[in-house]
């Protein structure tokens, strides 16, 4: 298990889509599945305090195995909360 951490703070808080110039501001990471396995899984946890709202948004940039369960292009959670 890899465990990846970040924080929305300062410069890192970009904040929604609706704010386009702040949005890339926002923490990024590259994740890296490289076995071919069709049940590799992924958890993404947020967390942050009941009074903002959170979102997450994956983007696929390549895949290694195109017979996977599932792929999807792009996939937000929209606001959470």
């Amino acid at each position: 298990m890899i465990k990846l951490t970040g924080q929305w703070k300062g410069e890192s808080a970009g904040g929604c889509r609706n704010n386009p110039e702040k949005y890339d501001k926002n923490p990024c990471f590259q994740i890296n599945m490289p076995n071919n396995e069709p049940d590799n899984q992924l958890l993404i946890e947020l967390r942050g305090p009941k009074d903002y709202a959170l979102g997450c948004e994956l983007i696929k940039v390549s895949i290694t195995n195109p017979n996977a369960a599932n792929l999807l292009e792009r996939k937000s959670t929209g606001d959470y909360r």
